[in-house]
């Protein structure tokens, strides 16, 4: 009971809750995994850069060429590219994990 209580409390509705691990449930780990799916996909265009760096095409490529021959704007724009995508993915993925909870309190 106290269990369903405590998925009430963090927001769920009436429907059941799925069991993960014997005493903990998903919605009390929503927010920590929304953390680590944010983490990945900040590291993973992290990556982009690195890969950038080594010889691969992409985002990154333009980030080392704006690097490489000093050339600002080249490299500004880039960067900026792959922020506006982290960005937009952070968004999205948030989006998804509170879609099923309704409006936020201000």
């Amino acid at each position: 009971m106290l269990q369903t209580s405590g998925g009430q409390r963090s927001g769920e509705g009436r429907r059941p809750l799925v069991p993960c691990s014997g005493r903990l449930k998903i919605p009390l780990a929503k927010q920590t995994l929304l953390v680590g799916l944010n983490q990945c996909i900040l590291l993973s265009l992290a990556m982009v850069v690195l890969a950038g760096l080594v010889g691969a095409g992409g985002f990154g490529a333009e980030v080392t060429r704006g690097l490489t021959r000093m050339e600002m704007g080249l490299g500004l724009r880039a960067g900026l590219a792959i922020v506006a995508v982290a960005l937009l993915l952070d968004r999205v993925s948030r989006g998804l994990f509170d879609r099923d909870r309704g409006p936020r309190a201000a």
